[in-house]
């Protein structure tokens, strides 16, 4: 699960969240009907997290809406890939306020660009991706 934070947009504190069903006891979050669900790891380095998705190389990858301090940048937007060392690395750069992304069957990334814009000019962008495997 991503956050998108609060804004005006502070760089970096969005984090993504692993959670998992019983056996957590310890990891209950005070003030919350779990319903024996509990946070059980947490990667920050995120700014505005608005969709992950798992590549066809395994590996999670995150839509950030705007990466700029303040409120959304069109511009600022971008996908990291958490690599499997654990650092980010920027695949996609300069879209603008994206609200939405998956993975096709082609192994392609499509992703919704001017998602967060006035209505007219969204669009779907077809974005070839270099897969590490």
């Amino acid at each position: 699960m991503g956050n998108l934070n609060l804004f005006p947009i502070d760089p970096q504190w969005a984090r993504i969240l692993t959670i998992a069903r019983g056996g957590y006891e310890d990891h209950e979050v005070p003030g919350f009907d779990t319903e024996g669900r509990h946070i059980v790891n947490s990667k920050a380095g995120f700014t505005t997290v608005v969709a992950i998705d798992i590549g066809p190389d395994g590996l999670m990858y995150a839509l950030e809406l705007s990466d700029m301090a303040g409120y959304p940048t069109p511009g600022q937007g971008k996908v990291v890939r958490v690599k499997r060392d654990g650092t980010l690395e920027e695949v996609v750069t300069g879209l603008i306020v994206p609200t939405g992304m998956t993975f096709g069957p082609d192994n392609a990334l499509y992703v919704s660009n001017f998602g967060a814009t006035p209505t007219g000019p969204g669009q779907i962008l077809r974005i070839p991706i270099a897969l590490s495997w």
